[in-house]
């Protein structure tokens, strides 16, 4: 009877901290936005006026991204075109890979995201500019 007991226990505990989300749990599609703060238009208006053009576009006009993830560990991100790259989930945090390529999505969305995981929404800070963030949701 004993034995049953610590195998119960252990198998609730497992159940109940279950470790995080896995890539299947993930796969599907996704629709997100772009976040900017005023401070971060401001920098980019002064730095480049192409990039500053096309995130206040995004930002303001509520321009949606999409990306779908496949369970294969494969992703298309797509802004403007389509941008194939790799994904990844440990615990809550997701990882998403985007090479660099010809047209505006592949120049300002590329490198490695890092998005925290909560419920049915992840997002997290731009690598390539301050002050920017992408939220994903399904």
């Amino acid at each position: 009877m004993r034995n049953f007991f610590v195998a119960f226990v252990v198998s609730a505990l497992l159940i109940g901290c279950g470790g995080g989300s896995s890539q299947s749990d993930l796969a599907g599609s996704w629709t997100g936005k772009v976040g900017m703060s005023l401070q971060s238009m401001q920098d980019d208006v002064m730095a480049d006026n192409e990039q500053s053009s096309f995130l206040n576009e995004q930002a303001t006009q509520g321009s949606q991204l999409s990306l779908d993830l496949r369970e294969d560990g494969t992703c298309t991100f797509k802004a403007f075109e389509p941008v194939e790259g790799t994904w990844s989930v440990e615990g809550s945090t997701v990882t998403l890979t985007l090479p660099e390529r010809a047209g505006k999505s592949g120049t300002y969305f590329k490198g490695t995201y890092t998005l925290e995981l909560s419920g049915d929404e992840m997002s997290g800070g731009d690598p390539n500019l301050s002050g920017v963030t992408i939220t994903f949701e399904r």
